[in-house]
């Protein structure tokens, strides 16, 4: 079961793993919603009909399968636990490739990156198909469109912008009808 901890550390690993300090996280004021959770840094919610503000270093959740909640992080303290898992992933992953030899990830020539972030992550999706047929591919409407998938999270910062040409990726699935739309004016 997903816990609050792990739903924050899940909104803010992309923005770790593309080394984003944290001044850089916290000054966009994200938030995402997601299936699994609801989730803010900085800024105001509401909390059994109160306002609740956060600093701006501050990281809420405040919905977590389906259940209204606030539970506050400090950012600094979850992207220090995050840096430190990612590298001991990236020794583990360097002791199983065999004695002096290095990890692809941290070789001097890192294997080739694809676009479409969801390329690396799941593998190479069906020949001809794009990011734009796929039932996980959706549209955040503010003075202007935003694409986001579902697969990497959909938050209000740039870290999970997504493209519509990409080449679909494995977990690709045929859209019916037309892409949705969600108001994120609101």
């Amino acid at each position: 079961m997903l816990t609050a901890r792990d739903a924050a550390k899940d909104f803010l690993r992309p923005y770790v793993e593309r080394g984003d300090s944290v001044d850089s996280i916290c000054s966009g004021g994200m938030g995402c919603a997601r299936r699994e959770y609801w989730a803010q840094i900085g800024g105001v919610t509401m909390v059994n009909g109160k306002t609740k503000h956060l600093k701006s270093h501050q990281l809420a959740v405040t919905e977590l399968a389906d259940k209204k909640c606030f539970v506050v992080f400090q950012v600094e303290e979850l992207v220090a636990e995050l840096r430190r898992q990612i590298e001991q992933s990236a020794l583990w992953q360097e002791s199983e490739v065999g004695a002096g030899q290095l990890h692809p990830l941290l070789q001097v020539n890192p294997p080739e990156k694809h676009e479409n972030p969801c390329v690396d992550r799941f593998g190479a999706g069906p020949a001809g198909k794009t990011c734009a047929e796929c039932r996980f591919f959706i549209g955040i409407v503010h003075s202007r469109t935003f694409y986001k998938c579902e697969l990497r999270g959909v938050t209000n910062g740039p870290g999970t912008d997504h493209k519509r040409r990409w080449q679909a990726c494995a977990k690709f699935e045929q859209r019916q009808g037309h892409m949705p739309l969600f108001d994120g004016r609101q």
